[in-house]
């Protein structure tokens, strides 16, 4: 992931890697600032799943990787941090469960994503995720954003080329 802040000469930022060995069960961690790369100490994998990245999970649980897609589920992925092993917990809830501000959405699976707060670097916020009955995404919210508060996406309207 790259995060860069302010604008012009002032402009700062950083790049944090993550490098699975499967073969030796162990994630590296660097962090390059200002051209320079510091690689931390081999974090090793635990359980017997095998760790992804958020990216990956969601792609996995959009094809039903991780079982199908229908209300009630709660699946947790195996990922990792800057600290070590952690969890993606994805919770399906039905209407009933949804905070009030989402429950007129009609027709979709409605996600409750709980990550490392470094993901997207949020101050504590949710990650909220609709998709259709198929799988594909409609919409998303990621909650209290450091410096940016609500970050909002929707599916852009399909244009048919008619030629």
């Amino acid at each position: 992931s790259t995060i860069f802040k302010k604008r012009g000469k002032k402009r700062y930022g950083r790049t944090k890697t993550f490098y699975y060995d499967h073969a030796k069960r162990q994630v590296r961690v660097t962090v390059k600032r200002d051209g320079v790369v510091t690689e931390g100490e081999p974090l090793p994998m635990t359980g017997e799943a095998e760790p992804v990245d958020v990216l990956t999970a969601f792609f996995n649980f959009r094809a039903g990787f991780y079982g199908p897609l229908e209300e009630g589920r709660h699946i947790v992925v195996p990922t990792f941090s800057r600290k070590g092993p952690s969890d993606i917990v994805i919770d399906i809830l039905p209407p009933q469960q949804r905070p009030k501000k989402y429950r007129s959405l009609r027709n979709v699976l409605f996600c409750r994503v709980q990550l490392d707060q470094e993901v997207f670097n949020t101050g504590g916020g949710d990650v909220w995720v609709w998709l259709d009955k198929q799988g594909m995404p409609l919409g998303g919210v990621v909650e209290n954003v450091l410096g940016l508060g609500d970050v909002r996406g929707s599916k852009a309207r399909e244009v048919r080329n008619e030629n």
